[in-house]
């Protein structure tokens, strides 16, 4: 894995003031980005849907899914957060990427930004 630039969380800010939805509802923490997924995935498209992600929104992930992360998000539970979303214009059930925040311990985090099949 390697990780993402570091002008990465200020693009993702400009992005969240541009598209107004709102601030960061979740701390990041470290992001990387696997081999794969950077290939796969564009830069613009990456810095989008992290903003997303951090405000709350989950991508194609399934409405049960969502709900649960909008509750473990209203609970303070921010020990996994997941969302999905797609490369581009393929098959949306098919072409997509993962967003995954996971608390390592007290006050560190790291979010993966990964394809399914590397998991």
């Amino acid at each position: 894995m390697s990780e993402t630039d570091p002008g990465l969380l200020a693009e993702i800010q400009r992005i969240q003031q541009l598209m107004n939805i709102g601030s960061a509802k979740f701390e990041l923490g470290q992001v990387v980005t696997t081999p794969l997924a950077e290939e796969r995935a564009t830069k613009p498209r990456l810095c989008n849907t992290l903003a997303r992600h951090v405000a709350g929104f989950w991508g194609l992930l399934g409405t049960d899914d969502a709900r649960k992360q909008d509750a473990m998000l209203k609970d303070n539970d921010h020990s996994y957060l997941m969302s999905v979303w797609p490369l581009g214009d393929g098959d949306p059930e098919r072409d997509v990427f993962w967003i995954l925040t996971e608390a390592l311990g007290p006050g560190e985090r790291v979010t993966t930004i990964f394809l399914p099949e590397e998991r």
